[in-house]
């Protein structure tokens, strides 16, 4: 793969950036409280900011509503986890089944 000439500080970025995810994801992305996610909600619509910015074609738009479905669905998607995992964790200090 070729990086066009002067893009290389922010392809740097861009893979620094994605192998920092795996090992500091875990100080976000919680099962037990969804909270500390919106940072990540933050970043995903700066990001959704910047590239509507930057342009409206198609690529611009699709790489929007990934950033948007990522803003919006990892908060909601840890509430849920969450929210089952309580369930699940009082349906056994009670002792019930299923």
């Amino acid at each position: 793969m070729r990086v066009p000439d002067g893009y290389l500080p922010h392809f740097i970025a861009c893979g620094a950036a994605a192998f920092s995810t795996a090992g500091l994801g875990w100080t976000v992305i919680r099962t037990d409280d969804w909270r500390p996610s919106l940072g990540a909600s933050a970043g995903g619509l700066v990001a959704l900011a910047i590239t509507l910015a930057n342009g409206r074609s198609g690529g611009h738009l699709a790489l929007a509503a990934l950033e948007a479905a990522v803003a919006i669905g990892l908060p909601v998607t840890l509430r849920q986890v969450g929210r089952a995992g309580a369930r699940r964790a009082g349906k056994a200090a009670r002792g019930v089944k299923g």
